[in-house]
C-alpha cells in the first residue's frame, strides 16, 4: 500500500516474520532506534568525506560539522512521523465483544501483560522522546540563535 512518510518499512518486515505479535513488537523497537543507527552512519560518512578533503577530524571542522547536523536534523524530520504513527499504533484497540484488540494486529490483545510491556515500557518512551524531544531540540536551537537566523551557516543547520 502506499505510505504517507518518507520512509516505510512495512515491506522488509512482513517478509522477515512468521509471528504477527513479535512482527509488531520488531518494527517498534527497530522504528524508535532508526534514527540513532542512522545518526552514526552519518556520522561515519561525515567523518569520511573530512578525511578525503585532508582536513581535521569531521567534529573540528566547522563545514562537516555544519553538514553532519544538518543530515541529522533532515532525518530526524523525515522519520518523525513514521516514528510517531508506530509509536501511537500501539495505543490503538479496537474492543470486540468484551475483548480488546490491537487496530494495528487484531491477533494481539490489548492490556495483556505483554502488550502493556511494550505499550508502555517501548512506545511511551519512543513517544515522549521522539514526540517532544525532536521539536523541543529544534525549538531550542532556533531559541538560542534566534538573533542569527539569518547567517548562512545557522541557515545550513
Amino acid at each position: 500500500p502506499l505510505s504517507r512518510e518518507a520512509f516505510s518499512f512495512d515491506c522488509m518486515f512482513t517478509a522477515t516474520h512468521s509471528s504477527n505479535a513479535s512482527l509488531v513488537y520488531t518494527k517498534l523497537t527497530v522504528i524508535n532506534l532508526t534514527p540513532l543507527f542512522l545518526s552514526g552512519l552519518i556520522a561515519i560518512i561525515w567523518a569520511i568525506i573530512s578525511v578525503v578533503r585532508r582536513r581535521t577530524f569531521f567534529i573540528r571542522d566547522k563545514e562537516s560539522r555544519t553538514g553532519f547536523i544538518a543530515s541529522v536534523v533532515i532525518s530526524a524530520f523525515l522519520f518523525h512521523p513514521v516514528i510517531m504513527r508506530v509509536n501511537f499504533s500501539m495505543f490503538s484497540c479496537v474492543t470486540l465483544g468484551n475483548e480488546s484488540y490491537l487496530v494495528q494486529d487484531s491477533s494481539i490483545e490489548c492490556w495483556t501483560a505483554e502488550h502493556k510491556n511494550w505499550a508502555i515500557g517501548v512506545a511511551l518512551p519512543g513517544i515522549i522522546f521522539w514526540g517532544a524531544g525532536i521539536p523541543l531540540l529544534a525549538a531550542m536551537f532556533m531559541s538560542t540563535s534566534r538573533t542569527r537566523l539569518n547567517d548562512p551557516e545557522i541557515v545550513a543547520k
